[in-house]
């Protein structure tokens, strides 16, 4: 059970996917940007699989939806970068046209330091909003001090959702933790609705073993913290879930503004990327 949101790309029948995939989490985060007027995109990764793979499904998605090349930035730092003036400088150039945003696929430490400069060049959200996908409530204690209020994430889940089955979820993890403000993530939900389906399929198939059991999880239902009944795809094995995106709201939670209208389907194998590389021969 895989429950981290990837690039796709990939399907084995020994795995079960309940993290999102970029159709999952990418695209609706994209479509909520157009809808709020961005025309103009920095992609901004770093320089790993997901972030280019991820990208490059974005950027031929953009075009689909009148967004050309040319309007569109990518920069790629390596892991654990710290030095950020320079880039910070080049986005705030591209971004100075206006109706422009940064879709982050920036990893762990170097999110620190991005917006630590992101402030320090004293840019602003309402005119250059970072729409991450890699910060979730597990990495905001490490950005304790870092102006976050403004910037979106998006995921499948947030903590701060308000729905009777989340309070149960936060409630029973605050006693696990022994702490009134712990939240769960989105990777902790996605594991528990991956032991839930593993514990219904168990008791369908009447055994453990893995072959029964991968059977009985076909089109197995689990209803969610999110407050959605999710499902697993009986043929490509990945969830079939929700997006949500959470604005920051400055005093430390990622509180939810958009949802799904129902459930958005995994699209492992996506017909974007396909549509980059079309479009890579073409130029």
């Amino acid at each position: 059970f895989y429950p981290s949101q990837y690039e796709g790309e990939e399907q084995s029948p020994h795995v079960f996917y309940t993290g999102a995939t970029p159709r999952q989490q990418a695209l609706p985060a994209v479509d909520y940007l157009l809808d709020r007027g961005s025309r103009r995109f920095i992609l901004a990764g770093t320089d790993g699989v997901y972030p280019r793979t991820t990208n490059a499904i974005v950027k031929a998605y953009l075009a689909s939806r009148g967004v050309p090349d040319s309007q569109v930035m990518e920069f790629y730092a390596p892991f654990g970068e710290r030095l950020w003036r320079e880039p910070i400088e080049r986005m705030a150039a591209f971004g100075a046209r206006g109706n422009t945003a940064i879709v982050s696929t920036i990893s762990g430490d170097a999110n620190v330091h991005f917006l630590r400069e992101y402030a320090r060049q004293a840019l602003s959200p309402v005119l250059l909003p970072v729409m991450t996908l890699s910060i979730g409530e597990r990495e905001l204690a490490s950005l304790a001090g870092v102006p976050m209020g403004g910037h979106f994430a998006c995921w499948s889940y947030f903590g701060a959702i308000d729905h009777p089955a989340n309070h149960v979820f936060v409630n029973r993890w605050r006693n696990f933790k022994g702490a009134n403000a712990a939240l769960p993530n989105d990777a902790m939900e996605a594991t528990l609705i991956g032991f839930a389906m593993w514990v219904a399929a168990v008791q369908r198939a009447g055994t453990t073993d893995p072959v029964a059991v991968r059977a009985a999880m076909a089109d197995t239902t689990c209803d969610a913290p999110s407050g959605f009944t999710v499902r697993m795809d009986a043929v490509c094995q990945h969830l079939h879930k929700p997006a949500f995106v959470g604005r920051f709201d400055g005093a430390g939670a990622i509180v939810p503004v958009w949802a799904s209208e129902g459930l958005v389907p995994p699209e492992p194998w996506s017909p974007w990327l396909k549509r980059a590389g079309e479009m890579r021969l073409a130029s």
